[in-house]
């Protein structure tokens, strides 16, 4: 097989979109999406990073051979950084609240969130059917910067065991 250099792909800009548990969630990468999935505004340059999260256990045969390596755990965390204070992006920071006022506390709530990833023409979709934000950065304050909301997004598994959907066209 030859390179093929117009395979190549770059995340060269993003959506990220949340909606409550069970929501119809999309199949592909052109469907429109339910209008229950909110946009969080924009993303920082850092894009989002998406990383399995797995354990295993090795078998050795007498005499200490690998026989076999068992996946004993295995999650999927997403990580990506708010740049806009919208009700989207405090819901998914904080847990709850309104544009406007919100409380510290974060409780755990489950939801769907789909990541719509393009580099021109070429389109990739990331769905997470169950997620919760499980980790939250440190908010700065600064003349320097944008007041940002850091984020780490845990997948649980769904009824088949699918932790996401990975689209592409």
């Amino acid at each position: 097989m030859a390179n093929d250099a117009t395979k190549v792909r770059i995340a060269a800009a993003g959506l990220t979109y949340h909606a409550p548990l069970g929501t119809a969630l999309p199949v592909d990468t052109t469907a429109a999406l339910n209008v229950a999935f909110v946009h969080v505004g924009y993303i920082s340059d850092d894009g989002v990073t998406g990383e399995p999260d797995e354990s295993t256990s090795d078998i050795r045969a007498w005499g200490g051979d690998l026989v076999r390596r068992i996946i004993s755990e295995y999650g999927e965390t997403y990580q990506f950084t708010m740049l806009e204070t919208n009700l989207a992006s405090i819901q998914a920071y904080f847990g709850s609240g309104t544009a406007t006022a919100w409380e510290g506390k974060q409780l755990e709530i489950r939801k769907s969130w789909v990541f719509h990833i393009t580099d021109g023409a070429a389109i990739r979709r990331i769905v997470l059917p169950d997620a919760s934000v499980t980790d939250r950065g440190q908010i700065t304050y600064a003349t320097t910067d944008a007041i940002s909301y850091p984020v780490t997004v845990s997948t649980f598994p769904n009824a088949a065991g699918v932790h996401s959907f990975h689209y592409a066209s």
